[in-house]
């Protein structure tokens, strides 16, 4: 990182450079991004299917009441 004097130095945390933090956090977070996405395609399964089971359940009652689309 950049100090007032226009010069690089190295900050450190708890051993590792920035540089270190800053790509282990990277990894993590493409992690993350990872599981977000699976988490998604999930979701929009199951919206799917739940949508197709309340039209069905829908079609089925109103056949059943005599409703006939």
């Amino acid at each position: 990182m950049l100090n007032g004097n226009g010069q690089y130095e190295s900050s450190e945390v708890n051993g590792q450079t920035a540089f270190e933090v800053g790509t282990t956090q990277g990894s993590i977070n493409l992690g993350s991004l990872s599981i977000k996405r699976r988490l998604q395609t999930e979701m929009n399964r199951l919206r799917e299917v739940v949508c197709k089971s309340v039209q069905e359940a829908d079609l089925y009652s109103s056949r059943r009441e005599g409703w006939y689309i």
